[in-house]
Formats: C-alpha cells, sequence, structure tokens
C-alpha cells in the first residue's frame, strides 16, 4: 500500500514536470502585432513604419486608441531610423514597450526611392528574419508611407481586409494592377528579361462620403516596373489599362464601346489569354501578341449588331496594349517581357540581341502587330437585343 502511494506521488511529480513547457510562452494581450511595414529613404537614412496592432487595446466601448474610424484594434504607426533597414528596425524598438511579433506581418510597402541600386539588399533583410513570412504582399507608392499606414478602410472595416491586408478581393471584382506576393515576385525577378510590375498604393482624397466629412481612401491605380537590375518608374490611370491582359487570371475589366465617338455598350472583359511571339528575321527581331478574351454585355444604350460588339472590342482592346506597351517605351519599361518571350524561343539569340542586362533595346515599332480575338459570351440577366441588320 505504502509503495502505491510512493508510487503515484512520483508521477503525479513527473506530471507536472510535463506541463512547465508553455510557462514561457507570450498570451496574445502581452504583444504587439505588426501588421505592415513602409520603408522610405530619406536624408541617406532609412526610415521605416510600422502598423502596428495591439488586440488587448480595443473593447466594446469603441475606443479605437486614437484610430478614428477603426473600431476593431488599437492601431498605431511606430517611426524608426537608421543607416540601415535592420537599424531602424531597432531604433523603432527603443520606444515600443511591448514585444513586436512579426509573424502576421501581411505586407511591405517600399517608397519609389528606395527603388534603386539598394533595393535588392532591402529585400534580402526581409528573407532573412525567420518571423517573416515569404507570402508578404508588395507595394510601393509616392505618397508619404506613413500616411498610407495611416489611412484606416472606409466603413469602420478592420485593417486586416484594407488593401495591405487582402487585395485580391477588390482585384477579383475589378482588375486594374495584379496584386504580387513576395516569394513570386524574387521568383519573376530573376529570370532572365523579366519585368515585374508592382502594384503602388495610393491615397484617394474626396472619393468616399459619410454624414460628417469625406475621408481619405487608398487607391490601387498605379504600377510600377523594375528588372532585376534597375528600378524603370510608374505608370497610372489609363497608361496601365493594357496591363490587365497579362494575367490569364483577372477577374473584371469594364470596357467601354463607342459609336460616333458616345458611349454606347459597357462590357466586362474577362479571361484574357496572351501570347508574345518573336519573330526573328537575319540581324533584327521583331514581336506580335496575339490575344484572346471573352466579354460581357452589362449595359447597352443603343442596338447594335453583334458585329459591332466583336469588332470594337477587339479594336478597344488593341488600344489598350498598344498604349501601355508605348507608355513602357517612354520609361524604358518591357511591360508584356518581350524579352523573356525571345529568351524561351532562342537563347542564343536572345544575348545576341539584348544587353549586359538581358534587355533589349526598346523602340515603339518593336512590337509590329496586336491581334485580338473577342468572345461575346452572354449578357447578364437580360436578353440581348441585337439589331441584326
Amino acid at each position: 500500500m505504502k509503495l502505491r502511494i510512493i508510487t503515484n506521488v512520483l508521477l503525479l511529480c513527473l506530471s507536472c514536470l510535463t506541463l512547465g513547457g508553455c510557462w514561457d510562452s507570450k498570451e496574445l494581450e502581452g504583444q504587439y502585432y505588426i501588421h505592415s511595414i513602409g520603408v522610405d529613404y530619406v536624408d541617406e537614412k532609412y526610415v521605416v513604419y510600422g502598423q502596428i496592432i495591439n488586440f488587448a487595446g480595443g473593447g466594446e466601448d469603441g475606443d479605437s486608441g486614437g484610430t478614428i474610424g477603426n473600431q476593431h484594434e488599437n492601431v498605431s504607426i511606430a517611426k524608426g531610423t537608421g543607416e540601415s533597414v535592420v537599424a531602424a528596425i531597432h531604433n523603432l524598438y527603443v520606444s515600443t514597450q511591448r514585444r513586436i511579433y512579426w509573424g502576421h506581418l501581411s505586407s511591405v510597402v517600399f517608397h519609389e526611392r528606395v527603388m534603386g541600386e539598394a533595393f535588392k539588399n532591402v529585400l534580402d533583410d526581409f528573407s532573412r528574419y525567420y518571423e517573416i513570412r515569404p507570402t508578404l504582399w508588395m507595394f510601393i507608392t509616392s505618397d508619404p508611407v506613413n500616411e498610407i499606414l495611416g489611412t484606416f478602410p472606409v466603413m469602420q472595416t478592420s485593417i486586416l481586409y484594407s488593401f495591405l491586408g487582402e487585395p485580391g478581393e477588390s482585384y477579383e471584382q475589378s482588375s486594374r494592377v495584379q496584386p504580387i506576393r513576395k516569394s513570386r515576385f524574387e521568383a519573376e525577378l530573376y529570370e532572365p528579361g523579366r519585368t515585374v510590375s508592382l502594384p503602388s498604393v495610393n491615397i484617394v482624397r474626396k472619393k468616399w462620403y459619410d454624414p460628417l466629412d469625406y475621408g481619405n481612401n487608398l487607391s490601387l491605380n498605379k504600377a510600377g516596373f523594375l528588372t532585376k537590375d534597375s528600378y524603370k518608374g510608374s505608370l497610372a490611370g489609363a497608361d496601365i489599362n493594357g496591363l490587365v491582359y497579362i494575367d490569364d487570371e483577372a477577374g473584371r475589366n469594364a470596357t467601354i464601346l463607342r459609336k460616333n465617338d458616345r458611349p454606347v455598350v459597357t462590357e466586362i472583359v474577362t479571361d484574357p489569354k496572351l501570347k508574345v511571339v518573336p519573330e526573328i528575321t537575319g540581324d533584327s527581331v521583331a514581336f506580335s501578341i496575339e490575344l484572346a478574351v471573352t466579354a460581357t454585355v452589362i449595359e447597352i444604350t443603343e442596338e447594335v449588331d453583334e458585329q459591332f460588339l466583336i469588332e470594337n472590342t477587339e479594336k478597344v482592346v488593341e488600344g489598350h496594349i498598344r498604349r501601355t506597351f508605348e507608355k513602357g517605351v517612354e520609361i524604358g519599361a518591357d511591360i508584356y517581357n518581350l524579352s523573356h518571350s525571345l529568351y524561351r524561343k532562342d537563347p542564343e539569340k536572345w544575348r545576341e540581341f539584348t544587353n549586359e542586362a538581358g534587355e533589349l533595346e526598346l523602340t515603339k515599332d518593336l512590337l509590329t502587330e496586336i491581334n485580338a480575338e473577342a468572345t461575346i459570351i452572354h449578357s447578364g440577366a437580360e436578353k440581348l437585343h441585337l439589331n441584326k441588320k
């Protein structure tokens, strides 16, 4: 009997020892969580801004910790400066009163000033720390980085569902600039002859209105272009209308057809299938683009025939592609990756026609033909009344 009691006591003691593995764990409310980080370069120093969430700071009383219009989290923007990104982050730590956890970092925003020779070193810094995942969303901006991180979603939506947290939701509904994760960005960047596009996030003012005032919001209507060796610059608005056709997973792209310079049809163009065809003739090379799209008519103000829809859809799409290509030529950006297409077809000719950086000499004549083929699927919930003349 005594032996059994002693044995049970020993087993109880051993059990208590095995339960000690979580004693040094951190409680949820005991840490700060960094959701997005911005990097700038000012006066020869790196400036890092952290969008930091303290889930313990919010409550049912609507106290937002100074963040108006965002009642779901207590959000603050922290700032650090240094001669490197890592030094700037550690400078940020100096004024932080709790441990910052990086495992939930969703995105990084680089000011265009950072997109120079040191950019790859900055990118490498985000690859070395074990808490940071390779699935970060990547953005650039020309606006003040602290203002970007300090602009919160409208209608009191959590910042977790902003462009900096979930850009794919908006892209599926209205495709402009394809969001890109860090892992994919790095994989494409180091492909021979590749030009990668990065969505540029910018502040839109007086776009949303509530009964109290106009509010600022974020917009993705601009893109920056870079190769592994240099940043080419950015384009915005109508100049990037052709960019969406690169992505065969693009969701919805509103397109207007005109008749006698009047808008008569609005379509949603989807499912683009773009192919770049290199054409080598002796000591020269040129390119053509073949594209297939589908379209759905969602608005029609004047009777037109099916031929009008097909021909004008193809004409508008071809115009979008041509304009974006030529605007890319102006900043030295090979937006449709003509160089990479040549590399895949004939690596030897690619080496012959490109410079040491693997870039072609871009001219507007380099892209000779654009052939689009449009298929009209349906007209939504209503029948399409076509003029059958």
